[in-house]
């Protein structure tokens, strides 16, 4: 996604910086995941676990709990939408793809949902919620 303009130099980036460090994490390395995000005590996440975390440690512990899934595969953002403002973004879009779950491919086609903010010039995420997945499911 290249940058939309208007202020919004780097935004495409972060969008895609985002998508990138989820690959990254589906291989088990959740650090470009935990870069893509403002470490704030306002951000939020509720993932396809079904959980609705609050505050970067929260969430960043659960970036390391998918990341030890070891999930493989890959999504790519479909239908995607830009809404821009002054220092806040919201991307919108569907997820599509697999995991590999089990030695068994699990197909993904969820709705999504990324809350960027700008801060000093730079687009980080504050905020992701998606459909819940399965095999993604907080059990405990």
């Amino acid at each position: 996604m290249s940058s939309i303009g208007n202020g919004t130099e780097g935004l495409g980036e972060a969008v895609d910086a985002f998508y990138s460090a989820l690959l990254a994490m589906f291989g088990g390395d959740a650090a470009p995941m935990k870069a893509a995000w403002w470490h704030d005590d306002d951000v939020s996440y509720m993932g396809p676990g079904g959980d609705h975390r609050v505050g970067w440690d929260e969430i960043a512990s659960e970036w390391d709990r998918q990341a030890s899934l070891d999930l493989g595969g890959q999504v790519t953002p479909e239908r995607r939408h830009l809404l821009t403002g002054e220092d806040l973004a919201v991307f919108t879009c569907v997820e599509t793809g697999a995991n590999l779950v089990d030695g068994r491919t699990a197909p993904v086609s969820i709705r999504a949902s990324t809350v960027l903010r700008k801060r000093d010039g730079v687009w980080k995420v504050v905020a992701h919620q998606s459909d819940r997945l399965d095999h993604v499911a907080i059990t405990s």
